[in-house]
């Protein structure tokens, strides 16, 4: 019966997404009309005319990806239509798989390392001396770990499979998925191609190139998959670095002057580049100038840039609409605006990188022999620290920083949520109990995006900033050393 209603239902979804593109209703229908202009004139996308130079600003998706998707201008829209949902449903499928394999490579309730050290469903910290529990100083954290009823956790140990915690993680993108797959977007592609990279083998030079123009065609497509080299930068893969920036070098300086011509290539990566440093007109953003932003500001987008401007200044929830409601907090200055939003997303960022750093140098605490000294045994917190450096773990960070840095996040943006909402599931099963709390609010809160009012305060925002915070807790609370120089 489930195999029969996924069939009807993505047959219907597919109906209705062709249908809506040919409309001219989605993003894909618009990309569709570039990609057209560009095959008879290297023309770039436009948001709007700048008063002073009279010239078209640049589009927030770098010129290049209208270089690499300009010969679908050829086939025909319908058709294209039926090919990109192919292409989406092909996408998922394998998101689907490759999440399925990370979950199956992390640790289960009953795995030997872990049913040891079990009891009453919780792993408990180590009792390092004779007869007694280690000082404050020396004891392991266990904030996260919540105590249980005998059986009650093991219960949810137990009925936590890798496929419940994948329906249940899908289940709280479903919204999401379902958007991109109407309009036409290419967040699933890019996903794909992310999936993929972390998944090669990187210690051969042919797995590094092929993860490396995994990462390039992603980063291309649309800048904030950089953030995906930050493992590579950690784990010193010097090699996968390289190679992605010649192949995206190559990409944006080779194909691109070759499609628009050496010096209107130049002038487009230029301009794009001060679109995404300064905004269109090269000055300091203010909310209450939406010239210079990089990204609307209405309630639709949950960015950390966006959510901050409506609650900390007097301005609409709707841009460009004074009449609009307001949602505001304060009345700040637009420098102060930019101080707390830089401020917090430097924050995020710095917080996901110290945990990637952590989790991947941490050495397994150790507990006192009868000599004196320390020996191997793991803990509590030190194992999720090092689960963190899984496949999953690390998508999970950086799939939530992505959304952090970025000036816009449209509710599509939320099927990279299936990453950190399958981790954090996992971890449940693992002795983690509270998690299933925060996955609980994210799916109650989804109904709350079809309301203005709570997009505008940003909902989704802050528990996507709960969820970061739990996922990256244990990097700050488990005690261990770091190895290596």
């Amino acid at each position: 019966m489930l195999v029969a209603a996924l069939i009807v239902g993505s047959a219907i979804i597919g109906v209705l997404s062709v249908k809506r593109i040919v409309n001219g209703n989605a993003d894909l229908s618009g990309n569709y009309r570039i990609w057209r202009a560009n095959l008879s004139e290297s023309t770039q996308p436009g948001r709007h005319l700048n008063a002073d130079t009279g010239m078209q600003d640049p589009d927030s998706y770098p010129p290049i990806t209208y270089a690499l998707f300009a010969p679908l201008a050829t086939v025909p829209l319908p058709l294209l239509a039926a090919l990109w949902y192919v292409m989406n449903l092909a996408c998922t499928v394998f998101l689907w798989q490759s999440l399925s394999v990370m979950l199956s490579e992390l640790p289960h309730p009953d795995s030997k390392d872990l049913s040891a050290r079990s009891t009453s469903g919780l792993i408990p910290s180590i009792d390092a001396r004779p007869g007694g529990e280690l000082s404050g100083e020396q004891s392991d954290y266990t904030g996260c770990y919540v105590a249980a009823r005998p059986g009650t956790a093991s219960w949810i140990s137990r009925s936590l499979t890798d496929v419940r915690i994948l329906k249940l993680a899908s289940l709280a993108i479903l919204p999401a998925w379902i958007s991109t797959l109407l309009i036409g977007q290419h967040t699933l592609l890019q996903m794909s191609l992310v999936v993929a990279a972390t998944r090669t083998d990187v210690r051969r030079v042919t797995g590094s190139l092929k993860a490396a123009t995994l990462l390039a065609l992603a980063i291309v497509m649309k800048i904030l998959p950089v953030v995906f080299l930050l493992p590579y930068v950690i784990r010193r893969q010097f090699v996968v670095l390289l190679f992605t920036a010649v192949i995206g070098c190559g990409l944006v300086f080779g194909l691109g002057s070759l499609f628009f011509g050496i010096q209107k290539n130049c002038e487009f990566q230029s301009r794009w580049l001060q679109f995404a440093a300064r905004g269109p007109e090269n000055r300091p953003p203010d909310p209450r100038d939406p010239n210079t932003l990089r990204g609307s500001l209405r309630d639709k987008n949950q960015s950390i840039e966006a959510v901050l401007a409506r609650l900390l200044m007097d301005i609409p929830i709707h841009q460009r609409d004074a009449a609009a409601p307001r949602v505001n907090l304060a009345a700040v200055e637009a420098s102060a605006w930019r101080i707390c939003s830089s401020g917090l997303v430097a924050m995020c960022l710095l917080i996901g990188i110290l945990t990637l750093v952590r989790s991947h140098w941490v050495n397994m605490p150790r507990t006192l022999s009868e000599t004196g000294h320390l020996e191997h045994e793991p803990t509590p917190a030190v194992d999720s620290l090092k689960r963190l450096d899984s496949d999953l773990g690390r998508l999970a960070i950086l799939s939530l920083i992505q959304l952090f840095i970025s000036p816009v996040v449209w509710s599509h943006y939320y099927v990279w949520l299936v990453l950190p909402l399958a981790f954090v599931l996992s971890e449940v099963r693992l002795g983690r109990r509270n998690g299933i709390g925060i996955y609980a609010v994210w799916l109650v809160l989804i109904p709350t995006l079809g309301f203005e009012r709570c997009r505008a305060v940003g909902v989704q925002l802050w528990v996507n900033l709960a969820i970061y915070a739990w996922i990256c807790w244990p990097a700050f609370f488990a005690r261990g050393q770091l190895r290596g120089g």
